[in-house]
């Protein structure tokens, strides 16, 4: 153990303590950065199938199962009308920094097999007002339009998705 007088008073006023506490302070918050980063990415690179499945779960967790057959229908709707709407999403996906994007991207499969969830709430406004009606699913659109909400909300609070959506009412006069 160390005698004598010191310099500093006490080895937690030492520069050199002081330095070494910095730099792994540092270091705690690069490697945090650094954990959360490489979670995003690996969140970017799952295709639409894989998170809708993990959407399911997380709902499956919070509500009855009479419900949860209600978002279920929900969920496959809203996955067909994205392989009918992902031709238009590929075109505009051609503007999407490079990062957003699957690397093993193929064309002529459907949409939610290759792709991630990036442009997902890019199509909920054509589910809406155009997939559903001409659907013919007996699905209620005020129950569509909150499940629409209640996804779009899920995969931006969950870093799948840079978008958020919202919900404006037209008025028609």
């Amino acid at each position: 153990m160390y005698k004598g007088q010191c310099k500093y008073g006490v080895w937690t006023k030492h520069p050199l303590y002081l330095e070494l506490s910095l730099k792994v302070e540092s270091e705690k918050k690069e490697n945090s950065a650094l954990t959360e980063m490489t979670e995003i990415q690996k969140k970017r690179q799952m295709k639409c199938d894989e998170i809708f499945s993990d959407y399911l779960i997380h709902v499956s967790q919070r509500v009855n199962p009479e419900y949860y057959c209600n978002v279920l229908k929900f969920v496959l709707m809203y996955r067909e009308c994205l392989n009918i709407f992902g031709e238009k999403l590929n075109e505009e996906k051609k503007k999407l920094p490079e990062i957003l994007l699957l690397k093993s991207e193929k064309e002529n499969e459907e949409y939610c097999l290759t792709n991630n969830a990036e442009q997902v709430p890019d199509a909920s406004n054509y589910f809406i007002v155009s997939y559903l009606p001409k659907s013919g699913f007996d699905f209620p659109i005020e129950e569509a339009k909150s499940l629409t909400l209640n996804l779009n909300y899920w995969l931006f609070k969950n870093k799948y998705t840079c978008s958020a959506v919202s919900l404006a009412e037209s008025k028609m006069s």
